[in-house]
């Protein structure tokens, strides 16, 4: 069996992961406006540029009570769940985050594919 995953030509977003008999299946089974690389990816985790699967970037989670605000990709942003529940957005920029008052923080980053967002929490102790 030849195994093989799809993807969208445009994004290069995994669609699908597929077993046929034989290599002239593949191309049967590669629908218009789908490239495919050989072997099994999961979209989860990869994508495939100029024909090869790669790993997503991955964004570098807040651990403490600031974080680098440019380190975002353009698109991106956070939302912050303060203590009390009070949800905030803030856009990726040249600038940094500081959560001043004590407590835990749910912070998840929404970002534009193909990078991997995070959703963590953080406690903050003045």
């Amino acid at each position: 069996m030849i195994q093989f995953t799809t993807y969208d030509l445009n994004t290069g977003r995994i669609l699908s992961t597929k077993q046929v008999r034989s290599v002239e299946e593949v191309a049967l089974n590669t629908p218009t406006g789908q490239g495919c690389v050989p072997a099994h990816y999961e979209s989860k985790d990869h994508y495939v540029v100029d024909g090869a699967a790669m790993p997503r970037p991955t964004i570098s989670p807040m651990t403490g009570a600031t974080y680098d605000l440019s380190t975002l990709p353009t698109g991106a942003k956070l939302i912050i769940t303060d203590p009390v529940k009070h949800e905030t957005e803030v856009a990726a920029q040249n600038d940094t985050l500081k959560l001043v008052d004590a407590g835990a923080y749910r912070v998840r980053s929404a970002s534009p594919f193909p990078w991997i967002d995070f959703d963590t929490t953080v406690e903050v102790s003045v």
